[in-house]
């Protein structure tokens, strides 16, 4: 098998492995886009804070977006094959079913020489080999589950865990009972809650544009197409996380208008950005929705309408319902209607300052990092 080792995690502090305790080893799966590895890294990290010697062991599947997010992070990691079913034709799902029965081999065999005390599973098709070869093998399980309408993954997977986490807490799970945990989205730290103060109407209203991890086609072309119709473009900056494919046309698009813009594929510190922000156009994935919220940014939700079960307009009416997030659909979003919206918010900074403490009200309890790794040392001693 093609696989990396690297030494024990070392951040944020590297574990002390000079003097005598366990070396607890976690194996996390649920890799494919940010939105699976991210709230992994949140939760192995605050292991780390709780725990001395914490041996993290990641499972990819080689896409692109996994090298991005796991790039300088000192993590061992495992290959896996694996493949989605939902919305594939008979022949992609006898593909997936292939790879599924490949991947309970891999899984099986990298279990056997990782020697996990526990395997976190994050969703995902990647996530079902592993949980699954592990149930086989009694090693305990605990899965997560991110979106408010719980994907096919983790609808099979509940009958094979110890412990299911949510992030909603009206999410349901078949087969999970008593197991069910609402902990919320597990934030990665250093996605605190920023000092925001309310708006003066002479400062420019700086709007992040998110398209999720790889960027969203039709918010950036509507975006683009919306700034011809915007009061004043000197009153607006903008902060674009664009995608790969995306990047040089809403630069250009930008550059035309004279606009105050950053762009790029993909921002390595969200932290910084959403510091910067008074708002947010984006989609309703999981992971950016409880960014949003930990970092007190209301938003202009545009969800993604194929996305499995319509869980983002699921996500999106979560945040709606709070106060803190207006949706517009994507069959809806023109660019008069979303230069419309910017225009109303930019005069209307009480309105902004609403959201966020709406936000703040809502989610400010929840440190889903900490309840799943403190769930974590429980389950494993």
């Amino acid at each position: 098998m093609n696989r990396a080792r690297k030494d024990p995690i070392s951040h944020p502090a590297a574990p002390d492995t000079s003097g005598g305790g366990r070396e607890l080893r976690i194996m996390v799966a649920g890799a494919g886009t940010g939105g699976h590895l991210f709230p992994g890294i949140a939760v192995v990290e605050r292991l780390a804070t709780l725990e001395k010697n914490v041996r993290p062991c990641f499972v990819t599947t080689g896409r692109p977006i996994e090298k991005t997010v796991l790039a300088g992070r000192n993590y061992e990691t495992h290959p896996i094959s694996a493949a989605g079913m939902k919305g594939t034709s008979i022949r992609g799902k006898m593909r997936s079913m292939g790879l599924l029965a490949r991947g309970l081999l891999e899984a099986r065999a990298m279990l056997t020489d990782f020697r996990p005390h526990l395997v976190l599973g994050m969703g995902g098709y990647s996530s079902a080999p592993v949980i699954i070869a592990a149930w086989m093998m009694g090693i305990p399980r605990v899965i997560h589950e991110q979106n408010r309408i719980p994907g096919i993954t983790n609808r099979l997977l509940g009958r094979f865990s110890d412990r299911v986490h949510v992030a909603f807490p009206d999410t349901k799970i078949p087969g999970s009972g008593n197991k069910i945990r609402y902990s919320g989205y597990p934030v990665r730290p250093e996605i605190g809650k920023a000092d925001k103060k309310e708006r003066s109407l002479e400062a420019p209203l700086t709007i992040i544009v998110l398209g999720g991890s790889q960027g969203a086609r039709s918010i950036n072309r509507t975006v683009a197409a919306a700034l011809d119709l915007l009061d004043n473009i000197d009153h607006f900056a903008f902060i674009h996380q664009a995608g790969v494919e995306d990047e040089a046309f809403v630069r250009a698009a930008y550059e035309k208008k004279q606009a105050e813009a950053r762009v790029s594929a993909f921002f390595e510190d969200m932290a910084a950005v959403y510091r910067q922000a008074d708002m947010a156009v984006s989609r309703a994935g999981a992971g950016t929705l409880a960014e949003l919220a930990a970092a007190r940014v209301p938003a202009i939700l545009v969800p993604y309408p194929h996305a499995a079960d319509n869980h983002q307009a699921a996500n999106a009416e979560g945040m709606a319902e709070a106060g803190g997030a207006r949706i517009l659909m994507e069959a809806d979003m023109t660019p008069e209607a979303l230069a419309t919206l910017l225009n109303h918010y930019r005069l209307a900074p009480e309105a902004l300052e609403r959201m966020r403490v709406n936000i703040e009200k809502q989610f400010a309890d929840l440190d889903a990092a900490d309840a799943m790794a403190k769930d974590i040392l429980a389950l494993t001693k």
